[in-house]
């Protein structure tokens, strides 16, 4: 179950998605309204049930529902479980950031 729950602090609104499963949270994505996936999390133990991909799906809809019409990321180049979780919901990488991130891209 996908638990959604909006932050406000000041102008910044923060969108959080927390994925509920049989030993609590799984896992957790942050967006911001801007269209910006500030993180994502899954549990070591809850990795590889499609956790991930659900979250990001669900973040999607919500960026959809908000009149979004693309997301951006950053990931870093070591992180190759968490690119290729990207590159298959199809982001493009765009731009390399700084100490070792790239910045990828996705048309919702």
């Amino acid at each position: 179950m996908i638990q959604r729950v909006d932050s406000k602090v000041d102008a910044d609104t923060t969108i959080y998605l927390f994925s509920h499963g049989s030993t609590g949270v799984e896992g957790i994505l942050r967006i911001d309204i801007d269209g910006y996936i500030m993180s994502l999390f899954v549990q070591e133990e809850a990795r590889g049930k499609g956790i991930g991909t659900e979250l990001m799906q669900t973040a999607f809809a919500v960026l959809r529902e908000i009149g979004k019409s693309t997301v951006g990321l950053s990931v870093h180049h070591d992180n190759h479980r968490a690119r290729a979780l990207y590159e298959r919901l199809g982001f493009l990488p765009y731009m390399p950031g700084h100490d070792g991130y790239t910045q990828f891209v996705k048309v919702l």
